[in-house]
């Protein structure tokens, strides 16, 4: 039995850094979320290696179509609102699910 060839995913790697800094993830993070190393993301993210294995779960872990990883350059999004919540005078990080629910309202208030 002869193996499979993978297919290569021509993905820009600019447009894979997007989606994975407009879901809020950290490399760390979103490296554990695609259950691959730290160092196998950042390579995919410079270039220097392609995102075929990994390419099906990025569209899921991002939650980003597979149409829009295949642009050619990222989109224009719109900038997160100002956060004026404090706890003990200190601004915290929005989470992921935060930032995920700001960008699926604002996606949902353009197409009104």
């Amino acid at each position: 039995m002869m193996a499979r060839k993978q297919s290569t995913v021509a993905a820009n790697k600019n447009v894979l850094k997007w989606a994975r800094i407009l879901r809020g993830f950290t490399i760390h993070e979103a490296a554990g979320r695609l259950k691959i190393s730290d160092s196998e993301l950042t390579q995919i993210e410079a270039g220097a290696a392609p995102p075929s294995k990994v390419f099906d779960r990025m569209i899921t872990v991002y939650k980003q179509p597979e149409s829009v990883l295949l642009l050619a350059q990222p989109p224009t999004t719109s900038s997160m609102p100002q956060d004026y919540r404090t706890v003990g005078g200190k601004h915290t990080p929005l989470s992921s699910e935060t930032k995920l629910a700001i960008r699926e309202a604002q996606e949902l208030s353009v197409h009104q």
